[in-house]
């Protein structure tokens, strides 16, 4: 994520897609949700492009500082799916 550390405000992700044998996954559709780590605060949602070969880049909107949770969800041409939670601590507060 950039920047590093984090802080509220737009966040640069950056999600590399690999196979068990660790070479490129292309070709998907990404979908991120981050979430603060407490109940009660709105989402945010953002889809990510492939900049290059498994590798896929967008900008999530995080809205408050601390700690957060970011889900991608991932589709591939036939059907394949996966699904990953990262968590995201320590936003700082913006500038």
């Amino acid at each position: 994520m950039t920047p590093a550390p984090p802080a509220v405000g737009a966040a640069g992700v950056e999600v590399a897609v690999t196979d068990a044998a660790g070479a490129p996954v292309s070709g998907g559709t990404l979908r991120l949700e981050g979430n603060m780590s407490h109940p009660g605060m709105r989402p945010s949602f953002a889809d990510c492009r492939e900049a290059e070969p498994g590798r896929y880049r967008g900008s999530l909107d995080l809205t408050m500082a601390g700690d957060w949770l970011v889900q991608v969800d991932a589709s591939f041409p036939g059907g394949r799916r996966a699904r990953r939670t990262f968590p995201l601590p320590g936003v700082r507060p913006g500038p």
